[in-house]
């Protein structure tokens, strides 16, 4: 398809197309993650993850930053930026505005996580991955830290995979 004929479709026939998007996207990097898995073990497919997140976390985050022009500033526009980016269509997950300057992310439901679990292959320790890609892309958002309250192999449950929690460093 192309771009003039994305612009032509009918709004129902776009949200269709996302949602085909969202599938696809979380299959995709499932069926690569497994492959380099059997390859080379865990552990090695885990940091070869995490340098491939890391750096979609910035480039994700600079491709949304030039696309839209959000008024919102400081853990409002981070919150907006989360809620935009593509990679987030993967999860289930709410975003909350603690103050001005802290938010808390969520995630309910792991995909990624639970179709392991239903194949046989089990959780795997995600800390490092979700960790570069959220701190890359909070960082291209504002001067933010970032920190885990919980999530595999650690602490989790089936109605709570990881949580995340965002500070500003310094006034936004």
């Amino acid at each position: 398809m192309t771009r003039d004929e994305l612009h032509q479709l009918p709004k129902d026939e776009v949200v269709k197309l996302v949602e085909i998007c969202r599938k696809d996207m979380r299959f995709q990097d499932g069926f690569w993650f497994m492959n380099v898995e059997d390859a080379w073990g865990l552990e090695r497919a885990v940091e070869i993850d995490a340098d491939v997140w890391s750096r979609f976390g910035r480039y994700e985050a600079e491709l949304l930053l030039k696309a839209f022009e959000w008024k919102e500033q400081g853990i409002s526009k981070l919150i907006k930026a989360l809620k935009y980016a593509p990679s987030w269509l993967f999860f289930d997950y709410t975003v909350e505005k603690i103050s001005e300057t802290e938010a808390l992310l969520r995630v309910q439901k792991c995909p990624a996580q639970t179709g392991r679990v239903r194949v046989g292959r089990g959780v795997f320790p995600c800390r490092s991955v979700e960790e570069g890609y959220l701190t890359n892309f909070a960082n291209t958002i504002g001067s933010l830290s970032v920190e885990r309250e919980c999530g595999p192999p650690d602490s989790y449950s089936e109605n709570l995979w990881c949580s995340w929690r965002f500070r500003f460093e310094s006034s936004p």
